[in-house]
């Protein structure tokens, strides 16, 4: 990771979005997702349902999705880790409390150095309500970019809890993104403009 300005603010009358390396206009600024549009591209762990836009993962089994990114195309001081998300819960024999708390989606992720040493583990389970059709709510998190970073490895997982089983719950994860942002606040902002996006009328090739 390095220091730079690229990060341009801009004023829009409207708020779109276009993944796939595509540059997006919000009301707070220029941005871009770093990660790749097609899901078919990221690695797997056990056997979720991957599509290019969207991936389920089956509470009954371990599973989940992970990519890398070279952290030389990161400049900012901030990363944003979102994506649009859906619980599906049908067990009865837990109380709402332990359903609540079990089986969520949320994002994980690693700074790694240039020997593949881990320099800091991330985490992600802010939700924000969102207005994107068929998504319960937006899963977040902002993080502080780390000196001496190559790469980041992102995770898309299910959370587990001890003695709580995450069978009969599957969690959909829609469109994730990655983001830069200069400051947490401007960070904050382009999670909100992400929640109140509705992108399935825009599309872009697979890469």
């Amino acid at each position: 990771m390095k220091a730079s300005v690229r990060f341009v603010s801009s004023v829009a009358l409207s708020i779109t979005l276009l993944f796939g390396g595509v540059m997006g206009v919000s009301a707070h600024g220029l941005f871009k997702n770093a990660l790749p549009e097609n899901l078919r591209t990221w690695s797997t762990y056990g056997s979720p349902r991957v599509s290019s836009a969207s991936v389920t993962l089956h509470g009954a089994d371990r599973e989940w999705v992970y990519v890398d990114i070279d952290a030389d195309r990161i400049d900012e001081a901030y990363i944003v880790l979102a994506s649009y998300v859906d619980k599906n819960d049908s067990r009865t024999a837990y109380s709402s409390t332990d359903r609540n708390r079990s089986g969520n989606p949320y994002l994980y992720a690693y700074y790694l150095d240039q020997n593949g040493t881990i320099k800091k583990y991330l985490s992600g389970s802010d939700l924000l309500a969102t207005t994107h059709r068929g998504s319960d709510n937006v899963v977040y998190g902002i993080f502080p970019t780390v000196s001496g970073t190559e790469t980041i490895r992102v995770f898309l997982k299910q959370s587990s809890v001890k003695n709580i089983s995450n069978a009969k719950v599957n969690v959909t994860f829609e469109k994730p993104v990655l983001f830069e942002a200069s400051t947490y606040r401007q960070a904050r902002e382009l999670v909100q403009d992400y929640a109140r996006m509705n992108v399935h009328s825009h599309h872009s090739s697979s890469r």
